[in-house]
């Protein structure tokens, strides 16, 4: 097993099997032409926009002198409202940047192989995100559970291969604190059973290579967060998660997905099985992760 198709497949599982196992491909990208004045920057543009200046923040260079090559791209709209807007996201970069620097100051490691056999497994490739401390990765955007699931599974395999450059593992990003966005990072220490942790994530994975299983990222953290770290009911949980997964008019639904679509049409499948994943997935990861 690679290890970013075992990611991979827990960031959608309906999408890696039908990627992987039946060629099937649901994405199309269409080109529409807009005839009218852009005055704000699509959710994706802005990403790749202030991940690169976040990028450029950390080697040191001023982003405010980077205005005409983000001008030159056409990401962002003409005249003053692209330079507000820069403006703008400049002060949020230069914040993200100085809070996050002190856990990126020195160079990053060489690149670790991974070659290591779990149970019936044998998981293969590389970790390149290593500085002296430990596992580090960021973005500047807020963490959602895909993201927790990655760096959990590579802190699961550098506790398996014992690296020496396993202290503790950390995520940095964004939360959501009073309707606005604030730095946040994330710490997991070292987990004691990480081979038993991964041989079940392992298992997961290969069902779910013969079948669509019910996980669903957003829903499962939703669901495991309440009924596990903030001691809810099952019955609130459960609709937190169905929440999640159905949206409403206030909320985007991650049914919408076109894999889950074609997976699950317009049945219901935050049942026994959705739980039963989401509690084995995310408790051992809940137990081990702190906000620093």
């Amino acid at each position: 097993v690679d290890l970013r198709h075992l990611c991979g497949f827990f960031n959608n599982g309906a999408r890696f099997l039908l990627n992987r196992r039946l060629g099937i491909y649901l994405e199309e990208r269409q080109s529409v032409l807009k005839d009218q004045e852009q005055f704000e920057l699509a959710s994706l543009e802005k990403y790749i926009l202030e991940q690169a200046l976040v990028e450029k923040g950390l080697s040191g260079e001023e982003i405010e002198s980077l205005f005409p090559i983000a001008k030159a791209s056409g990401l962002l709209p003409h005249g003053v409202v692209g330079v507000c807007l820069y403006d703008n996201i400049c002060q949020d970069i230069n914040r993200f940047v100085e809070k996050t620097r002190p856990y990126v100051l020195k160079p990053k490691l060489e690149p670790v192989d991974v070659d290591v056999v779990i149970s019936d497994f044998r998981l293969t490739g590389k970790i390149d995100v290593l500085y002296e401390q430990g596992l580090v990765q960021y973005r500047h955007a807020r963490l959602n559970a895909k993201d927790r699931l990655r760096v959990w599974i590579y802190h699961l395999v550098l506790s398996c291969i014992r690296s020496e450059h396993l202290e503790t593992s950390k995520l940095i990003g964004l939360r959501k604190k009073d309707k606005q966005y604030e730095w946040t990072a994330l710490e997991y220490t070292q987990a004691e059973c990480a081979e038993k942790i991964l041989s079940d994530l392992l298992k997961i994975y290969w069902n779910g290579l013969m079948r669509t299983i019910h996980f669903f990222p957003e829903s499962a953290w939703e669901y495991a967060n309440a009924l596990l770290d903030k001691g809810r009911q099952d019955i609130d949980a459960t609709r937190k998660a169905r929440r999640i997964y159905f949206g409403d008019e206030y909320h985007w639904s991650e049914c919408e997905d076109a894999y889950y679509e074609l997976c699950f049409g317009d049945t219901d499948p935050i049942d026994s099985e959705f739980k039963d994943l989401a509690v084995e997935i995310f408790e051992p990861l809940i137990r081990h992760e702190a906000i620093v």
